[in-house]
């Protein structure tokens, strides 16, 4: 498992309202629930821990089966400065183990 920060807030000229102030964790999948690429400067690239070719098992310990794209990046998205659980396999992890919690 991997705990990542949801983005980082940066300075605005315009007003920040609560409900503006949300990001993801940096990551573009496809279905199904595989890292495409991990964007750069996000939590995601700062964790060190998410590769492309990872599959995105669950998240807060929700599992992403069944799940579409919308309701994915959904879950991914939220204010800025909490953290997401995402559990993870590497594809070329033959052991099947999750990848190591991390906190950031």
């Amino acid at each position: 498992e991997v705990e990542v920060m949801r983005g980082v807030r940066r300075p605005s000229t315009t007003r920040d309202s609560e409900e503006a102030a949300e990001a993801g964790v940096g990551v573009y999948l496809a279905q199904p629930c595989v890292v495409m690429a991990v964007k750069d400067g996000s939590a995601a690239q700062r964790s060190g821990e998410i590769r492309p070719g990872d599959f995105l098992q669950k998240i807060d310990g929700q599992p992403t089966k069944g799940i579409g794209g919308t309701e994915l990046a959904r879950k991914l998205v939220g204010p800025v400065g909490t953290t997401v659980r995402l559990t993870l396999f590497r594809m070329s992890d033959t052991t099947g183990s999750p990848i190591r919690e991390l906190e950031e």
